[in-house]
């Protein structure tokens, strides 16, 4: 058999939520753009404390790769449209869509109004909807595509993060609903499924940060890195299965969730 290629020469590609300096997002767009890919990026922030999208987008470039910052709210419709005509403006398509926006709410039921309920839900699976239809558009006419949808291991067993957990569990009933939608067009729809990962997600936050509602167990089992595989999670291991899945290498595979986690599911 011949090797796997991991290839993304020619490629077009979106990450929404890529603005995090310490992220996931970031890492992704790096990742594809070393891989061969241009890269446009966006987030809520042009610039904060711990976010800078332009600065994602100078990491691409230094790959030699084209990219875009876009300052855009992936919960609004209309920002999120505009998001997409921007880059198909600017790079011709899009082959690729990376939905990455998303915000910690580790409250339990009970401390969980209809507020935070709301923008949780809205920041971590509306945003994931509204990228998916709005990409689709553009990949039906070109047949052929490539979507990865971000989740959590919340979203696959309880934890300590109640509406944060339903909504991941919810990027990963999309996941699938899509995949299966979009199948006759050739795109192919994926979801990932960290665990726990070394970034500034809890920074992201609308509800208590996890260590504040564990007592500090889970920045210590970060930062520790007391997984069952012994290590810490880096962004480079979400990357790296990214890459993979944005690739001709897992050009059979659609509808999956695929779990990166150093094995915390196992406990």
């Amino acid at each position: 058999m011949t090797v796997p290629n991991l290839s993304l020469a020619g490629k077009k590609a979106l990450v929404i939520g890529a603005g995090s300096v310490r992220g996931i997002g970031r890492e992704i767009a790096v990742t594809f753009a070393e891989a061969g890919a241009d890269v446009a990026v966006s987030g809520v922030h042009a610039k904060s404390a711990h976010s800078d999208i332009e600065g994602t987008a100078e990491a691409v470039r230094k790959f030699g790769k084209k990219s875009i910052a876009v300052q855009a709210d992936a919960t609004n419709e209309s920002e999120v449209v505009g998001l997409i005509d921007k880059v198909v403006k600017e790079f011709g398509t899009i082959d690729i869509l990376v939905n990455n926006a998303g915000a910690s709410a580790h409250e339990n039921l009970m401390n969980t109004d209809e507020a935070l309920w709301d923008k949780a839900m809205n920041i971590n699976l509306k945003s994931v909807y509204l990228g998916c239809r709005a990409a689709a558009r553009i990949m039906m006419e070109n047949k052929t595509g490539n979507i990865i949808n971000m989740a959590s291991i919340g979203g696959l067993r309880p934890g300590s993060a109640c509406v944060y957990g339903i909504a991941k569990a919810g990027v990963i009933t999309l996941t699938s609903w899509v995949a299966r939608e979009m199948a006759p067009y050739h795109i192919r729809v994926n979801g990932i499924a960290p665990g726990p990962i070394d970034t500034d997600l809890g920074l992201n936050r609308i509800g208590r940060s996890p260590w504040l509602v564990l007592q500090g167990t889970y920045e210590e089992m970060i930062r520790k890195g007391e997984t069952p595989l012994g290590k810490k999670g880096e962004t480079a291991d979400v990357a790296g299965l990214a890459l993979f899945l944005a690739s001709d290498a897992s050009k059979f595979i659609t509808g999956e969730t695929v779990v990166v986690d150093g094995g915390m599911m196992l406990i």
